[in-house]
């Protein structure tokens, strides 16, 4: 393919992965293309060599794990420089099919989107789905859409609200463009929730995502995030209310709160045999409704100045085309 391409891996102790989504990358039609490793301080030596064994691999090791968000910008900084036209955000537990890129960059050529992800299946059930993009319901509900569901032949390709992290290909100027003002994911929320959050703002900011109903990658979901379960279910605990209360108008999340909290006591329940992850979930459940409020004004004088985008935005919400 014409356009030049370089992909952004966060890795933290993936020894058991890192090497099968390296190789997948390289293994791309019309590749081999530039590839950036951000190693997030691992300490089980997953990076090392990696740079001496393929000559398009950079690696970027930093010196304490500072996250999913902070790792992938330093990432997509270093991506930036070499003046891609599209960047690849592909998480380690991820292997791609040889002709994922040439596929997706196809498809955001000819519908003209600005990021774009194929069906992502699981590792190990590759007829089930992992991911057709993220999904954002007028009950306030943020999932992933298809999520255990059966690979269905008759499923269309089109536009959704945003795609999954995990394996995405964005146009670098969207990225660029997002990232002016300080980050292109949002650091403050370290890991979880952010790739919608981003989601969020590039809908705002007037760009369009796209599904390609195509299995072209496998997910082995979690792989890092269930090394450090506490972090992981504090960060959702949080996360969540920090995306309600910057995108949402205040009348939908009281409208919404008791279903809010019965999607969130069913996860709670899930740690109830762990008490280290209940407390987890617990505190940052509550570290997240305490800062609801400033969130809330920030979200008003945000709202104040986008020229009714945020408006327009919450209108499809409500009326079903993310959900």
């Amino acid at each position: 393919m014409a356009e030049s391409v370089v992909f952004v891996v966060v890795n933290h102790n993936g020894a058991a992965v890192l090497g099968e989504c390296v190789e997948s990358i390289l293994a791309q039609r019309h590749g081999p293309h530039p590839i950036v490793v951000v190693d997030n301080h691992s300490d089980d030596h997953s990076a090392d060599g990696l740079a001496g064994k393929y000559p398009e691999v950079e690696v970027v090791s930093l010196e304490r794990n500072t996250g999913y968000a902070r790792a992938n910008n330093v990432g997509i900084e270093r991506a930036l420089r070499r003046r891609p036209g599209f960047i690849a955000l592909v998480n380690n537990d991820v292997v791609l099919s040889g002709d994922w890129l040439d596929s997706l960059l196809r498809f955001a050529g000819d519908q003209r989107y600005d990021c774009v992800q194929s069906v992502i299946t699981r590792t190990g059930a590759e007829r089930e789905i992992d991911s057709l993009g993220i999904a954002v319901s007028p009950q306030l509900h943020i999932y992933d859409r298809g999520h255990g569901l059966a690979l269905d032949e008759r499923g269309a390709s089109g536009p959704i609200f945003g795609p999954c992290f995990a394996a995405a290909l964005f146009r670098a100027g969207m990225v660029a463009r997002l990232a002016e003002a300080g980050w292109f994911l949002d650091e403050r929320l370290v890991s979880f929730y952010e790739d919608v959050d981003c989601c969020f703002r590039a809908h705002l900011a007037g760009f369009r995502a796209g599904l390609l109903y195509r299995p072209l990658c496998r997910h082995r979901r979690s792989f890092t995030a269930d090394r450090i379960p506490r972090s992981k279910y504090y960060y959702i605990g949080r996360n969540y209310f920090h995306v309600l209360g910057r995108y949402f108008p205040g009348r939908a999340i009281l409208k919404n709160a008791g279903r809010i909290a019965w999607r969130r006591g069913v996860f709670w329940a899930r740690t109830v045999r762990h008490p280290a992850l209940f407390l987890a979930f617990l505190g940052g459940s509550l570290a997240g409704l305490a800062a609801l409020p400033g969130r809330r004004s920030a979200a008003r004088r945000a709202a104040r100045g986008d020229g009714g985008a945020a408006a327009r935005l919450w209108q499809r919400i409500r009326d079903g085309h993310y959900g």
